[in-house]
């Protein structure tokens, strides 16, 4: 309903389905029985769609009939994406609540333009030693700068465990790919070289070679889907279980075996329904990963009191969401 809803007003209804999709799931979400609200207001998101959408336009007429000012553009938009990083988490946790107690988000923009302007342009220098440390930052911000209602919550995460997740993904990623490796290149040899046209003509031949650019690109996908499950369960489970909230502890359980079961399974459901199963695909992952989480507290969560907080503009949301960035936790 919201892609159709979406597709005949031409966007304009985009805000709107975005905020009955996270209310949906909200809603479906509990705590101790009572479940959580989105409250943005729709219009607000698309007085931010308009605007990113009209610097996207003014981007691509840019590029049509003067090019050079387009890389101008992107430069500006690279020097403004930290500010609307800033904005993005900062209104979707204004936005997030759980009994009547808003989330709260207490970095500072400077610490923005730190982590997503000058940080990253290290990562090339160090032939990406410094991307693990980087994620991990990352995390930190988010995760150290975050509350509910009056209380912040504890960070204690280690960069060495983002370290381990990397470099141990990466092997996976080598031992799983070296199979089909290991296949290609005893097809080249069965062959005595690389096939011609002559012998992929022979039909023993054709399927021997079908056979082994399938394993190839299989090889590729799983060992792909293995070592970014991995590296995402690693690092969630140890960011939620180094968090503490006042006096709620969280944990999480997430199991690699079982993300790429969930993964693989998404993939050809989605394929062969020709994308009809997509919002199945996702509340399924979603369901998993929030039943992994729970919280242990010896005290009552009546006694959360809500803070402060002034009005956050959809700007940087709308911006976020338009160009498809990760951003959250």
């Amino acid at each position: 309903m919201n892609l159709f809803l979406t597709i005949i007003t031409c966007g304009i209804y985009a805000a709107w389905a975005k905020v009955r999709t996270r209310q949906y799931f909200y809603a479906n979400t509990t705590i101790a029985g009572h479940p959580f609200d989105y409250l943005a207001n729709p219009v607000n998101i698309l007085k931010g769609h308009l605007i990113v959408g009209a610097l996207f336009i003014c981007y691509l007429v840019t590029e049509q009939f003067s090019p050079e000012w387009a890389f101008v553009l992107i430069g500006l938009f690279y020097m403004v994406f930290p500010f609307l990083a800033y904005k993005s988490i900062q209104f979707y946790t204004h936005n997030s609540a759980h009994r009547n107690i808003r989330f709260t988000f207490k970095g500072t923009l400077k610490q923005s333009y730190q982590l997503f302007l000058l940080k990253p342009l290290v990562i090339p220098l160090t032939l990406g030693l410094y991307f693990p440390r980087w994620i991990y930052q990352r995390k930190k911000w988010v995760f150290g700068h975050s509350g509910f209602g009056s209380t912040m919550n504890e960070f204690s995460a280690s960069s060495k465990v983002f370290y381990k997740a990397y470099i141990f993904a990466s092997i996976q990623f080598i031992l799983i790919f070296a199979i089909p490796l290991c296949i290609m290149i005893a097809f080249v040899f069965m062959t005595g070289g690389m096939p011609s046209s002559q012998s992929i003509k022979n039909p023993q031949m054709l399927s021997m070679a079908s056979l082994s650019i399938l394993a190839s690109y299989t090889g590729v996908i799983l060992a792909g889907a293995v070592s970014q499950q991995y590296i995402f369960s690693t690092i969630t489970n140890h960011c939620w279980n180094s968090s503490r909230l006042g006096h709620v502890f969280i944990n999480s359980r997430l199991k690699t075996g079982r993300l790429v079961f969930i993964q693989v399974t998404n993939i050809l459901a989605i394929l062969f329904s020709l994308g009809l199963m997509m919002p199945w695909a996702k509340i399924r992952r979603t369901r998993y990963i929030l039943e992994s989480l729970s919280i242990e507290t010896g005290q009552s969560l009546d006694e959360f009191t809500a803070g402060n907080q002034e009005e956050v503009t959809a700007v940087g949301d709308a911006a976020v969401d338009f160009f498809d960035f990760e951003i959250g936790l």
